[in-house]
């Protein structure tokens, strides 16, 4: 199975914010100041986009804080986590243009 392995998850100690905070390399009141104190506007920039068949989608683009520490998080799951063969989307090194035409090959 390729889902994490609890006894090789580094995750899995993680109780408190001074855990994450230290994982993530980060202070606890930068954690504390991202994940409560800001509202989402501090946080995100809100804007919209055109679909290929009309109407917009909106995207909300983390600002630069949330973002290290977004990415911080990313690298340290893409370590200890390894997707299905099945799986494309926001993989390192797969992209969805990979997936194969003919879904019978893909196993459940």
């Amino acid at each position: 199975m390729s889902q994490i392995d609890a006894a090789e998850n580094p995750l899995g100690g993680l109780r408190t914010r001074i855990d994450v905070a230290a994982y993530l390399a980060t202070s606890v009141k930068q954690l504390n100041i991202l994940l409560q104190a800001r509202p989402e506007a501090q946080k995100y920039t809100r804007f919209t986009i055109p679909k290929r068949k009309g109407g917009s989608r909106v995207i909300m683009a983390p600002k630069t804080d949330p973002k290290i520490l977004q990415f911080k998080l990313a690298g340290k799951l893409d370590s200890v986590y390894t997707p299905r063969h099945v799986v494309f989307g926001f993989v390192t090194g797969r992209s969805i243009v990979e997936t194969p035409n003919d879904m019978s090959v893909v196993d459940t």
